[in-house]
């Protein structure tokens, strides 16, 4: 499930836009399958059997193209280049201030299976804004949180009732356990103040993200806490320790580094 929110910029020259998908022809095969494709610009499938659902809110922002030939100029050669192509985007116009989307990617599908769940899709969406996505899919008991900020508050229900930073959160529920998965997906290669260049007139310098001394460092420690909902056990690893547990909540501290996800199972 692929969600965008609180999409701006300034920019009244070109239009911004999501790439749902963009592929290449390279053979006769898949230029026929394109030639041939029909959609009701609510689901499509590429040759290799990957659909798209495209949610109704979305649907009037999105453009289905062929282009066969694309020809384009390069950046190092002025000599026209040309390649057989075919896209699908989300269009949010020139300048967007609170544009938003909302699609799903089924790997491994047929057309029968994309209509069935474009007919019933799957997920819930239970918060989709500047502050959190936050996707429940009932059917598997498992619920997926964004976390762009320190949530204020979180959805009324789930298991998940707070957490102390931002932060990423997948709670797979069974009868009589819980799977966690914790995740701080900032590097922390550099702490301390802002490292931006600027001209004399203050102006941001460009620099390439390469350019900068502490790309090479090693990834820093970040410490997330989450509070659930219950009375909890836990086997307590290297990474993730109980602060508390009540019968009314059950507070664990994970220690973050590399991005990677931490996952522990929970008991009654």
């Amino acid at each position: 499930v692929c969600l965008g929110t609180d999409i701006e910029n300034l920019n009244t020259e070109y239009p911004t836009e999501t790439t749902v998908f963009q592929l290449a022809a390279t053979t006769p095969e898949t230029r026929r399958y394109w030639e041939s494709c029909q959609s009701d610009g609510q689901t499509y499938i590429d040759p290799n059997g990957v659909g798209y659902y495209i949610s109704k809110a979305s649907r009037p922002d999105a453009r289905y193209e062929k282009n066969f030939p694309q020809v384009t100029v390069g950046e190092r050669s002025t000599k026209p280049t040309s390649g057989d192509w075919v896209s699908l985007t989300l269009q949010h116009g020139k300048a967007p201030k609170g544009a938003s989307y909302e699609y799903a990617v089924l790997p491994h599908t047929d057309a029968a299976a994309l209509e069935a769940f474009a007919k019933k899709p799957t997920y819930k969406i239970l918060q989709q804004d500047r502050n959190a996505h936050i996707v429940r899919s009932p059917a598997d008991g498992l619920t997926s949180y964004v976390l762009f900020e320190t949530p204020q508050a979180l959805p009324d229900g789930g298991l998940l009732q707070k957490a102390d930073t931002s932060c990423l959160v997948m709670i797979r529920e069974y009868k009589d356990k819980l799977l966690l998965t914790v995740s701080q997906p900032d590097l922390a290669l550099y702490r301390g103040p802002s490292d931006e260049a600027f001209d004399k007139d203050g102006k941001r310098i460009e620099r390439s993200i390469y350019s900068r001394p502490w790309t090479d460092n090693e990834s820093q420690e970040i410490p997330v806490t989450v509070t659930l909902k219950g009375q909890w056990k836990v086997a307590e690893t290297p990474y993730c320790k109980v602060l508390s547990a009540d019968k009314n909540q059950t507070v664990l501290r994970f220690t973050c580094r590399d991005a990677a996800s931490l996952e522990v199972e929970l008991k009654r």
